[in-house]
């Protein structure tokens, strides 16, 4: 009967996905950082002398088998090594890490470093252990020993002639792109980027401490791990058992050993480390009282997000885009020179016969009960986005979307100007992910109700517009080559001045496409974090530039701000991220729920009383 040995806690083999699994990925990264440090320090499977194994591999999940020579005259011939002394030490650096909370060799740094240097032109980075972190490894590769005599090189390594003197490197393979996947395409296809590995100076001192208390004890470790070997229940498949160590269980074990000062020796040595094992089992299953060792014991809490529904819904934006950029046509007056061109049209002032300008006057009057009118229009644009105009009475406007789009814009615009300069950074990718997650769950939440269907029907009702006022005869009846000169000639004359065309036109143009751009983020604005965003990349030379869709969203932002006459000191004012006490992200219903505090104390103090809504239902 054979045995075969799992150890999760390096690679987990029953995790969906596999070697892309986010835990396997994090156990790659420690795995790769102690081997590594084991080679560069103590120089240990750097020239590995011994004929039954192999060095180890950048791959974690052939850590396994090992072997021993059964026959010195014979070294093909080689039976299972389970007790082999290169895997307990491993298994024990691991388990004494990952015991002590150390499971990542880049203490939460990786991402920030990763950013300013993936585009490196060498494959990894020496630094000295004063420096915040001693070796980065951005593309996926190691450059480690010089290369023996006679050396067989495996599928994952290299040698590479460097200054007359080779050198190995050792690929470790890819990992899913902390972007997300490539939504370009339909379906959206998964990215991968080089494995990355950075190993901080504070590691390395972790690292070096678990090696010395191995190397104290490296006999009650060898006790301790031949006892879990022989706990392990094992699955049996035929003439095969399963057995499954866990290197933090030997690290606990071994610990609470070396606390009663056990000797390795001891006679009885199995039956101690048996019981130390069945109480650490107990205190596990939360029966063995106080007398578990809790920090073995891993924290998981549940997350918050799973099961939930998004609570930025792409196709609310997508509306609101549209009822921005009618609103700032209806500042411009577009619709008021439409209603003009149609009275003087009505009344006989214009001077047009029969052809397709005054065909499309008669349907525009021909339809006019069907239309969204004026005043529905202006309810519109305050409930939706807190436009007040006219004296549109709407109980419940959008308070929040003039500062929140504010903040947004002056945001990305500093952020624009910071990237390719060398002054400290004022605006990070986590605030323009804040200011933009801030405004598209307020238009979100906006775009709910008959928001979407009267966008549909604006949008077409804003082509009509455009083709009747385009008409050739129409324009050379009030004297003008253009619509635009048109709507200024007409709201010059009869509509108590002009407005700023350019200024209107300029933030209905950039604005819908800024909402646009936030439809388009809507998954990455949701989640945790701003990786998926794509704020900045590197070119060759390792310098920060703006990622193309960055660059057409600042470019908007700064044209936004330009023609609205917003000053530098303005914008600067408005970056720093603000605490919202609420965030809704879908409409409240609930008696009187919504009303401004002001507005209900007007209603009772006219002694006016709403009708009860009906209670919403608890599923």
């Amino acid at each position: 009967m054979t045995t075969k040995e799992k150890f999760p806690e390096i690679f987990n083999e029953n995790l969906p996905g596999g070697a892309t699994n986010e835990v396997n990925i994090t156990n790659k990264r420690l795995y790769l950082a102690i081997r590594h440090l084991l080679s560069e320090l103590f120089s240990i499977d750097r020239a590995n002398d011994d004929p039954g194994n192999p060095p180890l591999t950048p791959d974690p999940s052939q850590f396994k088998d090992y072997y021993k020579v059964d026959d010195p005259n014979d070294p093909s011939k080689k039976i299972p090594d389970y007790f082999n002394e290169d895997k307990i030490r491993f298994l024990a650096i691991i388990g004494q890490l990952r015991l002590a909370g150390y499971e990542d060799p880049s203490f939460a740094r990786i991402e920030r470093w990763s950013k300013y240097l993936k585009d490196v032109e060498d494959a990894d980075i020496d630094m000295d252990e004063e420096s915040e972190f001693a070796r980065l490894f951005p593309r996926g590769s190691m450059r480690t020993a010089p290369q023996p005599e006679n050396d067989v090189s495996s599928a994952n390594i290299v040698w590479v002639p460097e200054s007359s003197r080779p050198v190995k490197v050792e690929t470790f393979g890819t990992e899913p792109d902390p972007r997300g996947p490539d939504r370009s395409t339909n379906p959206p296809t998964q990215r991968f980027y080089h494995f990355r590995v950075l190993i901080v100076a504070e590691f390395i001192t972790r690292f070096t401490e678990a090696m010395q208390q191995y190397s104290a004890y490296s006999e009650l470790y060898k006790q301790v791990y031949r006892g879990l070997h022989e706990h392990s229940q094992g699955k049996f498949n035929g003439t095969q058992v399963t057995v499954t160590i866990s290197a933090k269980q030997l690290a606990d074990v071994t610990e609470r050993l070396i606390r009663d000062n056990v000797n390795p020796n001891d006679p009885n040595i199995r039956l101690t480390i048996q019981s130390v094992i069945a109480r650490t089992i107990s205190s596990a299953s939360g029966s063995g009282g106080l007398d578990g060792n809790f920090s073995a014991f891993g924290i998981s809490l549940p997350d918050l997000d799973a099961g939930t529904h998004v609570e930025i819904i792409p196709d609310n934006l997508h509306a609101v885009r549209v009822i921005y950029y009618c609103a700032q046509l209806e500042e411009m007056r577009l619709f008021a020179t439409v209603d003009t061109v149609v009275e003087h049209a009505t009344s006989g002032m214009l001077p047009i016969s029969r052809g397709p300008g005054l065909d499309r006057i008669y349907r525009w009057i021909k339809r006019a009960p069907e239309r969204i009118n004026e005043f529905e229009r202006r309810g519109l644009y305050a409930r939706v986005l807190g436009l007040a105009q006219g004296s549109v009475d709407e109980p419940l406007p959008n308070r929040e979307f003039s500062d929140l789009w504010f903040r947004f814009l002056a945001s990305v615009s500093l952020k624009f100007r910071e990237i390719t300069s060398s002054e400290r950074s004022q605006v990070s990718d986590e605030q323009i992910h804040k200011a933009g997650r801030d405004l598209a769950v307020n238009i979100s939440l906006h775009g709910y109700g008959i928001t979407a269907p009267a966008a549909i029907e604006m949008q077409g009702v804003v082509q009509e517009m455009i083709d009747m006022l385009s008409d050739t005869e129409i324009l050379r009846s009030y004297g003008v080559r253009d619509i635009w000169q048109l709507v200024d000639r007409v709201s010059a004359l009869y509509l108590n001045g002009a407005a700023n065309g350019v200024k209107f036109r300029t933030m209905a143009a950039s604005g819908e496409r800024i909402i646009s751009w936030l439809a388009r983020k809507a998954p990455i604005l949701s989640s945790a974090s701003a990786l998926g965003l794509g704020i900045t990349t590197f070119d060759g030379r390792g310098n920060r530039r703006p990622t193309n869709d960055f660059f057409t969203l600042a470019e908007l932002a700064e044209r936004w701000l330009a023609v609205t006459g917003t000053t530098d000191e303005m914008a600067e004012r408005h970056t720093d991220p603000v605490d919202l006490d609420a965030q809704l992200t879908v409409p409240m219903l609930g008696q009187n729920t919504g009303f401004q505090a002001g507005i209900q104390n007007t209603l009772d103090q006219a002694g006016i009383e709403l009708p009860a809504m009906p209670a919403v239902p608890q599923i």
